[in-house]
């Protein structure tokens, strides 16, 4: 028995299991229309947890990060949910769907990105599901379990000066509207220019990170 729970802890089985899931095995999300102020990194917000600072109304935590800055979300998701009830809303956890992945590997990190956001839900966190894919072979799994008719977080980060991702973002991007018909889109990253549906609004995020390293560029 002891064996058992903890491979259900391993998986968070013991947060999300089947009864959580639609018929294709993904968690579901609830829809939302949350816009937020601002998204800070959950890099930094570790940093300003651990200097006692001060939240500001509207403030969403993000993942558009390096999976590695994040993965402990994933390994004890359970510690970190009172240091993320601070922020008025969070982004589910982007983990990487690389093209050159196996698809098995992509499908995980689309599941473990519904759990995260499913059991953030539970726990009364206002959660802006992110939407990410690879290329169109993706589709048939990655926007599993998202819902139709809500705010839908998605990023161009890698895309800007390269023209293979930024055909493989337009389709993505195409692909996500048709599947789930978000009511808002927020785009954390540079601006790529879009045909979106006039029944689709869109807000930019920029990217902090980039903004820092060019200001210290500037000096």
């Amino acid at each position: 028995m002891k064996q058992e729970l903890r491979t259900d802890h391993t998986y968070n089985m013991h947060l999300i299991n089947t009864t959580h899931c639609d018929k294709t095995g993904y968690p579901i999300l609830a829809a939302t229309n949350a816009i937020p102020d601002n998204l800070t990194g959950f890099n930094y917000v570790l940093t300003n947890h651990k200097n006692h600072k001060t939240v500001p109304p509207g403030e969403a935590v993000h993942f558009f990060l390096d999976d590695y800055q994040f993965e402990r979300i994933w390994q004890k998701p359970e510690a970190y949910i009172n240091m993320l009830k601070k922020y008025d809303y969070v982004l589910t956890p982007d983990f990487s769907l690389y093209s050159d992945m196996p698809a098995p590997m992509q499908a995980w990190n689309t599941y473990r990105s519904r759990a995260i956001g499913a059991y953030w839900q539970h726990e009364g966190l206002n959660v802006i599901p992110t939407a990410s894919w690879s290329t169109p072979e993706s589709y048939t799994y990655c926007f599993n379990g998202l819902p139709e008719h809500s705010t839908i977080a998605i990023s161009t980060i890698g895309c800007i000066n390269n023209l293979h991702a930024q055909t493989i973002w337009h389709d993505g991007v195409n692909a996500l509207i048709k599947a789930k018909h978000p009511t808002t889109l927020i785009i954390y990253g540079n601006y790529l220019e879009h045909n979106y549906p006039n029944n689709t609004s869109v807000i930019y995020y920029a990217n902090h990170n980039t903004q820092r390293f060019n200001n210290l560029k500037e000096e």
